[in-house]
């Protein structure tokens, strides 16, 4: 028989509940240049033969 653990918090609870390590990474997030980022990996896996290669920073 299928019982539910009220006590576990749903992934929607998760988003709404502060984290310092999310706050952590969203520092990170700031202090990195991505464009310069993308720039220099923008010739990574692209052959102009056959279908386009997926964005570099997906």
């Amino acid at each position: 028989m299928a019982w539910k653990n009220l006590t576990q918090t749903s992934l929607a609870d998760a988003f709404i509940h502060e984290h310092e390590a999310i706050t952590e990474l969203d520092e990170l997030n700031q202090l990195i240049d991505w464009k310069s980022i993308e720039f220099q990996m923008i010739t990574v896996n692209n052959n102009p033969m056959g279908e386009r290669a997926w964005p570099v920073m997906v």
